[in-house]
């Protein structure tokens, strides 16, 4: 996977990095859970889910925000196959995306959402 910048790159790693921690949880409270460790794996698993999803929201989509506003590379609609403009997809300033947003920006990295870029 190539990344347009270093910051990119080790956002891109953390990313992975909690997703993973989080899925460990989710696999620990499906295999281990009792009626007496049960809250417990439930509340490991919630903390390593919010971390994860903090983080690409707030960290790694704030970081590809950064680095592609100035240059606006052109997208392409996934669905429709059409090129959109960047202006056209986000708003001018990271403080006015929605949560959607958001995670269409860490998609644009990590390759799983509704637009890729050109």
């Amino acid at each position: 996977m190539e990344f347009i910048n270093k910051e990119i790159e080790e956002c891109h790693n953390e990313y992975t990095r909690l997703l993973k921690v989080w899925h460990t949880a989710q696999e620990n409270e499906e295999r281990n859970a009792t009626i007496f460790n049960r809250k417990k794996l439930q509340k490991e698993c919630e903390v390593a889910a919010a971390a994860f999803k903090n983080y690409s929201r707030q960290v790694y989509a704030k970081a590809v925000y950064e680095a592609y506003s100035v240059i606006k590379p052109t997208l392409i609609d996934v669905y429709t196959g059409k090129e959109c403009s960047w202006d056209s997809v986000f708003k001018p300033s990271f403080a006015e995306l929605r949560t959607l947003d958001l995670s269409i920006l860490v998609a644009l990295v990590e390759n799983g959402g509704g637009y890729k870029f050109k």
